[in-house]
């Protein structure tokens, strides 16, 4: 479909969806291994100076690992340790689970067992979306608040096992709750200067990037994942209602 449209006369533009529900908020805050909040490239001098005088830490300026390339690591055996939060990639990547084995310490933070949590050396209970605060960045770029709907019983949110992990080793961060983290993305992040009274009234918040990621001009590096369309995540794994509604078995028209 990509080498159709980009025959098409004129500009053709494809979005890609993400699987889940911050895919787009992860990425524009810089959770991608080859970009800053906003987009700059680690490559950037400027924006890593301008990131390092915030956090107060050395960044590299070489893009780090994506998934493929930490898994592609612990084969090789150059990765020893791996934190997991709510993924399941022996799933998701149809792993040999005897590659997992040649880590020497694996924790995994999830909600349900999973078949990458059966092989963890730890695992902590994480807590669900209705158990904790915080905000999502759609796919269109809006953003909107998450409001606790529940106590939690015995379980930690992703940031509380962040903050806990930092202790122990002696690099307190600076935030006691998600609101802290949010007011500085507000602060620090190009085109999230959005207005906390709205956002906390329920309303989604458009925000606009000053950058963008990098364009794909090659076809052929466009690929699927394969998952399933209604149940791409664990948590949806163990919806009944999710499970109970099938692919279709043929064809239902074309689109050209």
């Amino acid at each position: 479909m990509a080498r159709w449209g980009l025959g098409l006369p004129g500009r053709t533009r494809f979005v890609a969806l993400g699987d889940y529900a911050n895919s787009r908020g992860a990425a524009d805050i810089g959770l991608l291994p080859h970009t800053l909040p906003g987009y700059f490239p680690v490559t950037d001098a400027a924006a890593r100076e301008r990131y390092e005088s915030v956090w107060g830490a050395k960044i590299p300026s070489q893009p780090g690992r994506d998934t493929r390339s930490i898994l592609a690591g612990i084969e090789r055996g150059e990765i020893k340790a791996l934190l997991v939060f709510g993924s399941n990639p022996v799933k998701t990547f149809k792993l040999d689970k005897a590659m997992l084995g040649k880590l020497s310490f694996l924790v995994v933070a999830e909600l349900f067992p999973t078949e990458t949590a059966d092989l963890a050396d730890v695992v902590l209970p994480a807590t669900s979306f209705a158990e904790k605060a915080g905000t999502f960045t759609n796919t269109c770029g809006q953003v909107q608040a998450i409001k606790k709907a529940m106590r939690k019983a015995g379980t930690r949110s992703d940031l509380e096992i962040l903050l806990a992990l930092a202790r122990r080793f002696d690099r307190g961060l600076p935030y006691n709750s998600a609101d802290d983290v949010l007011r500085e993305i507000i602060v620090q992040v190009p085109g999230y200067g959005i207005a906390l009274p709205s956002l906390l009234a329920g309303r989604a918040i458009a925000t606009r990037p000053e950058g963008s990621p990098p364009a794909l001009e090659r076809p052929d590096l466009v690929f699927s994942s394969r998952d399933s369309l209604f149940t791409s995540g664990s948590l949806s794994r163990y919806s009944s209602a999710l499970n109970s509604v099938g692919e279709a078995k043929k064809p239902v028209g074309t689109i050209f």
